[in-house]
């Protein structure tokens, strides 16, 4: 769910009804992973409109993440299968 009056009142959002395992913010991108063993879900997810609507990042990438960092111009995310991935990321105009 996403809140837009310092949470007084809450909309879905794209990710409603999925396991959220950790949420990160870096400048107006926002970066969400999905702990699921359905890798159809599993993942990493991006949002550009601050959680109005979520884009999977590789949906070849599927597996079962349990968080993420941005830092450098690089999303690292951290796996329950004790791995870490790294990728450029675009987080600007």
């Amino acid at each position: 769910a996403r809140s837009t009056d310092g949470g007084l009142t809450w909309a879905a959002s794209g990710l409603e009804g999925l396991e959220v395992a950790s949420l990160v913010r870096a400048e107006d991108t926002l970066y969400a992973t999905v702990s699921s063993s359905d890798p159809a879900v599993a993942g990493v997810y991006t949002s550009g409109d601050l959680g109005t609507t979520w884009t999977r990042v590789d949906a070849a990438f599927d597996a079962r993440v349990s968080s993420v960092a941005v830092q450098g111009g690089k999303l690292f995310a951290g796996t329950l299968d004790e791995s870490v991935w790294a990728a450029p990321v675009s987080c600007g105009p």
